[in-house]
């Protein structure tokens, strides 16, 4: 699990300008469906295993898969 608590992961993503909101959910899926976002971004290990990308094909959801950086652990402190 991430070293990071939640809320502040969400902290640092919702001070970016280019983010209207920050959600924290259980189920991305059934929030996908009810938010409708433009853009759904995913952490590199739900490449191929997306369970979201036909609806997000369907409904023009634009998916990122984000790039972690070697030196940067959220996990633990290396």
């Amino acid at each position: 699990r991430p070293y990071d608590k939640e809320d502040d992961r969400a902290a640092m993503v919702k001070a970016l300008s280019c983010v209207s909101e920050v959600l924290l959910i259980e189920n991305s899926f059934h929030a996908l469906k009810s938010v409708k976002p433009d853009i759904l971004a995913k952490g590199t290990e739900y490449i191929g295993r997306l369970i979201e990308a036909d609806y997000c094909r369907e409904h023009g959801i634009r998916v990122f898969f984000t790039s972690p950086r070697p030196e940067v652990h959220t996990s633990d402190r290396r």
